[in-house]
C-alpha cells in the first residue's frame, strides 16, 4: 500500500548559488540515493525516484510550497521562505528548486549565507505509489511522491531514519533494565552513522568489535563479541549483528511500556495525573500531596509520556499537545506507539470538574426532589400508594376480611440536552488549560440551569393553573387544601398553612396523613422577611416566642418572582417533586471524540433528564400579597 504519512529526508543546499539581493539560494532536495529504512516487517530500501512523471509538483511549481522552521507548520512565524514557481528541474538524478528567504524571518539565515556558512535542509514528502522487489532487502521505488514543504533545521534528518510531520528525529526509546546508558535506537542511530569499512587487518577487525561492542554496552566478555571474534566476523557483518541485537531489545520494550515506571506505581502515578489535569480545570485536587500540580499541562503531558515509554524530550510542544488530546503525530502512528490513557485520564479529569461544579450549581428545587431511573424516552408512571389499609376486628367466625391499597399515578418523560465544545491543541501548547477550564464550567453551569428550569417549570406550572395531576387538577388548588388564600409571608399566614398540611387526608382518604412543613421557599424580594421569620427570637414574654423558629428552613429560587410562596414537607420522608435521568447516565456526562474538521479533540455534554410533580399533599402554596 502507499505510504500517505509526511516523510523527511536530507536535501542539500548549494551554497555558491546564493543571491543575496534577491535573497535566493538553489537546494538539491532529492537524488535516487537509496535510503534504508525500518518498519514493523524488517528493513528495506527507499528510493525516489527522479523524473518528471514521479513528482507531483503542483506545489513547488505553484509558488505557495514553504520553507520552513523545522517542519513547524502550525504558525506563520514558521514560515522562512517560498520555493520560487517553477523552479524544479532534474539534473543527473537530482531534483533541484530555487528558494526565496523572508527578509524579516530568515534575517538570520541570510546574515549566515552571507557569511559562508549554509544551513541544512530537509525536504517533507508523502509517497502515493511505489513498486517493492523481492529482495531479501527490499526495495521499494517511489514512482509517485510529492514533496509537501523544505525546512531548515538544526541538524538534518538522519539518512537512515524516517521521521514525520512535526518531529526532526526519531526519539530515542527509554531505556531498558539492562546496565547500559545508552538506549537502543540511539545506539541504532549512531550504528547509521558508522562508516561500513572493510578491513583488511584481522587484528584491527577484532580491536574495532571489541570497540563497539563496548560503545554500546557489550564488553569484550559478552557473548555477543566473544561470538563474532570466534567466527571470525567481519566489522560489517558485527555491525549487523549488533543493529539486530538492539532492534530486538527496542522491540522489547515497545511492546512492554510498563517498563519505565514500576507497575506498582503505575495507578498512583495515573492518578497524580489526573489530580493535576483538575486543578488546572478549576476542580478541588484531592491528593495531599503531588509533584506533577505545580507543571504546566504539557509538562504534565511529557511527563505522562516518559512514564509509558515514549521518550518526550525529543518531541515538540505541538507533538505533546496532540498526543494529549488523542491525535498522535505521525510519527508515533507509524511506530505503533501508544499514547496511552492520556486522553481517557483527560476525559476523567473534565468529567470530575465538570461533576463537581454541576453538583454545587444544583437548583435548590433539586433538593426536594427524589431521584430515580429512566430505562428509555417513554413516558414511566408515577405510582402514589397508599397506606396499608386499616385493622378490622376478626369476623364472627374469626374471619379476616381483606383491603385493597389504593394508588394514584401520574407520569413523567425524560428528554435529552447537549452541547458540544472544542479542545484544540493549540491551548495546550500555550498551556492555556485555563480557557477550557472556563468552558467545563459553562457546561456545568448550563447542565445546572436546564435543569432548575425544568423543576422551575412544573412547580409554577402547577401553581398557575396550566399543568395538571393526572386527575386533570392542577397539584395546588383548593379542592385539594393547598391552595391558600392571597396573603403576604407572616407568622400568621404560615401557621395557617402549617394546619393545612397537617390536616390532609390519605390516598384512600379514610385518615389524617399530615405532614410536618420543613422548607419554606421563596423568590428574592421574600428572601430577608422569611430569614426574620424563623429565625431565632429570644422572647421576652410567651408572646413574642417564635414558633417556626428552627422549625424551617428558608430556600430561595431566584426564579420566582413577586410574593408568592411555599410550604414542603421533609424531601426524605415526602418529597414534592421527583427526577429521574435515563439509565446510566446520572447527571450531565462528558465524552470525548474525534472531528475531522477539528485539530484536537471535540467534548460534548449531554444531559438525559426529566422531573414531574410527585405528591401534592407534601406542599403547600400561597400567591402572596
Amino acid at each position: 500500500m502507499p505510504n500517505t504519512d509526511l516523510t523527511t529526508r536530507t536535501a542539500d543546499l548549494r551554497l555558491d548559488t546564493f543571491n543575496s539581493e534577491k535573497r535566493t539560494v538553489e537546494v538539491v532536495f532529492a537524488t535516487e540515493a537509496p535510503v534504508r529504512r525500518r518498519n514493523y516487517n524488517g528493513q528495506f530500501d527507499e528510493i525516489l525516484a527522479i523524473s518528471k512523471d514521479s513528482i507531483i509538483a503542483d506545489r513547488l511549481n505553484g509558488g505557495s510550497m514553504s520553507l520552513l522552521d523545522s517542519h513547524d507548520s502550525w504558525s506563520m512565524k514558521a514560515r522562512l521562505g517560498v520555493v520560487l514557481a517553477g523552479s524544479l528541474r532534474i539534473e543527473g538524478g537530482k531534483a533541484l528548486a530555487t528558494v526565496q528567504l523572508s527578509k524579516v524571518r530568515a534575517a538570520e539565515l541570510l546574515a549566515d549565507l552571507a557569511d559562508g556558512m549554509p544551513f541544512p535542509v530537509s525536504v517533507g514528502y508523502r509517497i502515493h505509489s511505489y513498486t517493492e522487489s523481492d529482495d531479501e532487502i527490499p526495495v521499494r521505488t517511489a514512482v509517485k511522491w510529492e514533496p509537501f514543504e523544505l525546512s531548515a533545521v538544526p541538524v538534518p534528518a538522519d539518512a537512515g531514519a524516517s521521521s514525520r510531520a512535526a518531529t526532526k528525529e526519531e526519539p530515542p526509546m527509554p531505556a531498558s533494565n539492562s546496565t547500559r546508558q545508552v538506549t537502543p535506537t540511539e545506539a541504532r542511530r549512531a550504528l547509521d552513522e558508522e562508516r561500513q569499512t572493510r578491513h583488511q587487518d584481522r587484528a584491527n577487525v577484532d580491536a574495532d568489535i571489541i570497540s563497539l561492542g563496548k560503545r554500546f554496552g557489550f564488553e569484550a566478555g559478552s557473548d555477543l563479541v566473544r561470538g563474532a571474534l570466534k567466527d571470525g566476523k567481519s566489522y560489517a557483518d558485527f555491525r549487523e549483528q549488533l543493529m539486530d541485537k538492539l532492534d530486538a531489545e527496542d522491540e522489547e520494550i515497545r511492546t512492554n511500556h510498563a517498563g519505565a515506571l514500576p507497575l506498582s506505581g503505575r495507578a498512583n502515578f495515573n492518578d497524580q495525573v489526573e489530580d493535576a489535569l483538575i486543578a488546572h480545570l478549576g476542580g478541588t485536587p484531592t491528593m495531599a500531596e503531588n509533584p506533577l500540580r505545580s507543571r504546566s499541562p504539557l509538562e504534565i503531558g511529557r511527563a505522562f509520556f516518559e512514564a509509558i515509554g515514549i521518550d518526550a524530550r525529543s518531541l515538540t510542544d505541538t507533538s505533546i499537545a496532540q498526543a494529549m488530546t488523542g491525535r498522535p503525530t505521525p510519527w508515533l502512528q507509524s511506530r505503533s506507539l501508544s499514547t496511552g490513557d492520556f486522553p481517557m485520564l483527560l476525559e476523567n479529569s473534565i468529567r470530575k470538574t465538570l461533576m463537581e461544579r454541576f453538583t454545587a450549581q444544583a437548583s435548590v428545587l433539586k433538593a426536594l426532589s427524589r431521584e430515580r431511573t429512566a430505562k428509555d424516552f417513554r413516558k414511566m408512571s408515577l405510582l402514589r400508594r397508599g397506606e396499608n389499609p386499616k385493622l378490622l376486628p376478626l369476623g364472627e367466625n374469626g374471619e379476616i376480611l381483606h383491603g385493597a391499597l389504593s394508588e394514584e399515578r401520574d407520569a413523567l418523560q425524560i428528554a435529552s440536552y447537549a452541547r458540544a465544545i472544542d479542545l484544540s491543541f493549540h491551548l495546550l501548547v500555550n498551556d492555556d488549560l485555563g480557557a477550557f477550564a472556563d468552558l467545563v464550567e459553562g457546561f456545568a453551569d448550563a447542565a445546572a440551569e436546564t435543569e432548575g428550569d425544568k423543576f422551575y417549570d412544573v412547580l409554577s406550572g402547577h401553581a398557575a393553573g396550566t399543568l395538571t395531576m393526572d386527575d386533570g387538577t392542577p397539584a395546588f388548588h383548593a379542592s385539594r387544601s393547598n391552595l391558600g388564600v392571597a396573603a403576604a409571608l407572616s407568622v400568621t399566614s404560615l401557621d395557617g398553612a402549617r394546619v393545612a398540611m397537617r390536616r390532609q387526608t390519605s390516598v384512600e382518604g379514610d385518615r389524617k396523613n399530615g405532614v410536618v412543613p420543613e422548607v419554606l421557599l421563596v423568590g428574592p424580594e421574600l428572601e430577608t422577611t422569611a430569614e426574620k421569620i424563623v429565625a431565632e427570637i429570644q422572647a421576652a414574654t410567651v408572646d413574642d416566642v417564635n414558633p417556626f423558629s428552627k422549625k424551617l428552613k428558608v430556600a430561595v429560587e431566584d426564579r420566582l418572582d413577586g410574593t408568592g410562596w411555599f410550604l414542603f414537607g421533609s424531601p426524605s420522608s415526602r418529597p414534592v417533586l421527583t427526577h429521574a435521568y435515563l439509565d446510566g447516565y446520572p447527571g450531565p456526562q462528558v465524552e470525548r471524540t474525534e472531528a475531522w474538521e477539528v485539530l484536537g479533540s471535540r467534548f460534548r455534554c449531554h444531559l438525559h433528564f426529566g422531573c414531574a410533580l410527585l405528591d401534592w399533599r407534601a406542599a403547600y402554596h400561597n400567591p402572596g400579597a
